[in-house]
Formats: structure tokens, sequence, C-alpha cells
């Protein structure tokens, strides 16, 4: 297979991110045109999906890491072996949590204390969302097998395909509903097609691309499913505990008042920064892809250099992307005309400069040391900086010392850079090299 450079795996996965933070700020912009308690209670219902979804990640996570690895030293029967079982395990696993978020939503919800006023909406939509949770569950498994062998314009092209689908659904739910709760079950049923549709085209383009070897894998099902859960749980658990915190940080959103004004505040915040980071993400996930091929192919120096001077470029384009942000933080009256929020929005992103320097070295080392084999250390980081610094300083900052939105991100800024700094010096370390799947 001839390898793909890495402008060409960037290019496509960067076009992929900005098409969905674009159109995730387009459903944010039309809900708001509702009400700005839709906009909370949509954000909170998707702060608990996105939990869920996690679950997700165990094998599509660690499908990812043990393809590119596979393909790199040539083991393409067993990377083919590794997308089946990958896929057969997450149909099970889909199929049982949706069944259990049809029948438990409303529990889930008041068990974890929902603002009064937003919880019905947040209920109706998270039930309509969670009963197809099994779209989420095959989704990136097919996306994860088109990106190992190197065909990253595919899901590009799904994901916008899907975009645009779920725009034009929601502008007709959301324009041509009488009352909010029309609108709350119109997005949500919206999400839904348009995640089938995402899905459906990345089957076809799986079965068009899909590498046809047929030769006996060169690994037992035992070792293929071995490598995966090995990457897949460590991974994901540091996902789960990155959620678990941000659902922990919702929660205490949720309690500063009781209008739900604190955590509305905080979802826009969430959509005007995701714009800044962006770039970083599709810069980490394209070089992934290269540290699986280079490790598999033995080939760990320069790996090692090739992962530094992709840090360099994130860690530029991050604190510029995010400095401009800052200066033009009155876009946030895009999304409402309430200047109590665009105050804490200009705040906050100017606190947001320091924290995207963290994430940018977090983004990027992190992703290569799960590509490399070395998520344990992440996750191991993770439990301890996530829980205390991000989520411990967010309730001091924000809730006992009343700093409220603000205080939470100074807490999730401080979390992100300790944790940069740990793993740069780890990926310095070289110790990464040991954990190669494939040893001879």
């Amino acid at each position: 297979m001839q390898r793909k450079s890495y402008r060409q795996l960037l290019i496509p996965i960067m076009i992929e991110l900005i098409l969905t933070v674009l159109i995730g700020s387009i459903d944010t912009f039309m809900l708001s045109a509702v009400g700005d308690d839709l906009v909370g209670a949509v954000g909170t219902a998707n702060s608990y999906s996105y939990l869920i979804t996690i679950l997700f990640s165990v094998i599509s996570g660690g499908l990812a890491a043990v393809m590119s690895q596979y393909i790199g030293a040539k083991y393409e029967s067993s990377a083919n072996r590794a997308h089946f079982l990958a896929l057969i395990i997450n149909i099970i696993f889909g199929l049982i949590l949706s069944v259990s978020m049809f029948f438990g939503t409303s529990a889930l919800l008041q068990a974890l204390d929902v603002a009064s006023n937003i919880i019905e909406y947040s209920t109706k939509y998270l039930w309509i969302i969670g009963s197809f949770l099994f779209i989420d569950a095959l989704t990136p498994i097919f996306s994860a097998y088109l990106r190992s062998y190197g065909k990253t314009k595919y899901p590009m092209i799904s994901t916008g395909v899907m975009n645009v689908v779920n725009v034009s659904l929601n502008a007709l739910f959301i324009y041509t509903r009488t009352c909010p709760m029309d609108a709350v079950r119109g997005v949500a049923i919206s999400s839904v097609i348009a995640k089938f549709c995402g899905l459906s085209l990345n089957v076809i383009f799986y079965f068009i691309y899909r590498n046809k070897d047929k030769t006996k894998p060169q690994l037992s099902d035992k070792q293929i499913l071995k490598d995966i859960v090995r990457i897949g749980i460590p991974g994901a658990l540091e996902t789960i505990i990155f959620n678990l915190v941000m659902a922990f940080i919702t929660t205490c959103l949720n309690h500063m008042d009781d209008d739900g004004f604190y955590v509305t505040a905080y979802t826009y915040c969430n959509q005007i920064t995701y714009f800044g980071y962006v770039m970083c993400i599709a810069m980490s996930q394209a070089n992934a892809i290269k540290v699986g091929w280079f490790i598999g192919e033995k080939r760990f120096d320069e790996c090692k250099k090739f992962t530094l001077r992709v840090l360099l470029f994130a860690m530029i384009i991050s604190i510029a992307s995010a400095t401009l942000l800052a200066l033009f933080g009155r876009l946030l009256s895009i999304f409402t005309d309430n200047e109590t929020i665009i105050g804490i929005g200009v705040t906050v992103l100017f606190v947001d400069i320091i924290l995207e320097l963290g994430r940018s070295v977090n983004l990027t080392i992190g992703n290569a040391l799960k590509a490399a084999g070395d998520a344990t250390f992440t996750v191991i980081i993770g439990i301890v900086f996530m829980v205390l610094v991000a989520g411990g300083g967010s309730y001091i900052l924000g809730t006992t010392l009343k700093w409220y939105v603000l205080g939470v991100w100074i807490a999730k800024a401080c979390d992100e850079i300790i944790r940069g700094i740990l793993m740069f010096l780890r990926w310095k370390s070289d110790k990464w090299k040991t954990k190669a799947l494939i040893k001879e």
C-alpha cells in the first residue's frame, strides 16, 4: 500500500472537523433563536450522551492504533480481521445502550439533578438520540478503517453530507414549529437522521475501497483482541474520565443558579473556543496515523522527530487562533444578546489562550502515545490531574469562591498545562518505543 503524506492525511481531517464545528455553531445559533434555555438544555443532554458514547471508543480507539501499526508492519490481513472483530463487539454494545437509554433516560437526568427549567427539554432530546446510540457505535469503526488505510477524505465526505442534512432538517424543525418542545424534538430527530446518513456513506465507502487481502491473518483473534483492548481500554478510560469531569462541571454550573444561566454561558463559550483548536485536533489525528505506520515499520527516531515538528506547529497555531478569538470575543453576540453572557465570554476567551497552549501538547503528544501503544501513561496522568485540578479546581474556584464560569476555565487551563508538560517529558524519554505491538 502506498503511504499517504502527512498533508494528504491532514487536509481532509481538518476540513471534516471544520465542517463539524461550523455546523455545531449553526445548530447553537438556530436554537438560540428559540431561547437560551434550550441551548443550555441541549448542551447539558449532549454532555451526558458524549459520556455514554465514549464506551464505544474502547474498541474504535484501540482499533485505529492497532490497524495503523499492523498496516505499517504489512500485516494487512490481521488489520482487516481487527476491523471485523471490532465491528461485531460495537454492534452488541450499541444495541444494549440504545435499549437502556430508551427506557432509562428520564431516571438518569433526574438522578443527575439537572436544572428544573431545562430538565424536560433535556429529557426529550436525550431520549430520542439515546435510543439510536447504535449508530454512534458503528460510525467510528468504519471511519477508523478508512483512516488507517489513509482514506481520510471519505470520512470527510460522509461528515460533510451528514452536517448538511443536519442543518437543513434543523432549519425545517426549528423555524416551522410553534413551541420550544417541538424545536427540541426536531433537533434530536434531525441529528439521528443525519448520523444515519453519515454511517451509510461510510459503509458504502468501506465496501468500495476495502482491502481485499484474503490471506490468513498473521495473528490470532485472541492476540488481535488483546492488542485492541490493551490500547482501547486506557484510551477510552482517559476519555471517560475527561467526560465525567466535564459532566461534574456541568452539574456544578447547573447548581450555580436556578435558571440555567451559567451553564448556558458555558455552552456558548465551549462552542466558540472549539474553533480555536480544531486545527490542532486535525494535526494530532493525522500525526497519530503516521506514528502507527512509523512504529509498524520500526522507524522510531523518525517518528519522534516528526511528532515534535508537528507539536511545534500545533502550539503556534493554537496560541495564534486563541488570541484572535480573544481579541474578537464580541463574536458571542452572534449567539445571544445577553450582555452578561457576552461579558463572561470575553473574559474567558483570554484565559483560553493559556488553556489552548496546554491542550495543543496534550492532543499532539497524547494521541501519539496512544498510537504508539503507550496509552496507560495518558490515563494515569488523566486520573490524577483531570479529577483533582480540572474537577476539583472548578468546584473550588467556580462554586466555593463564586468565580463561576471564569473559575471553571482557570481550573481547566491549569489542568491542560500540567498534563501537557508531563506528556512532553514522556515523549522525550523514549519509553513509548518499548510499547510497539509487533515486536519482531
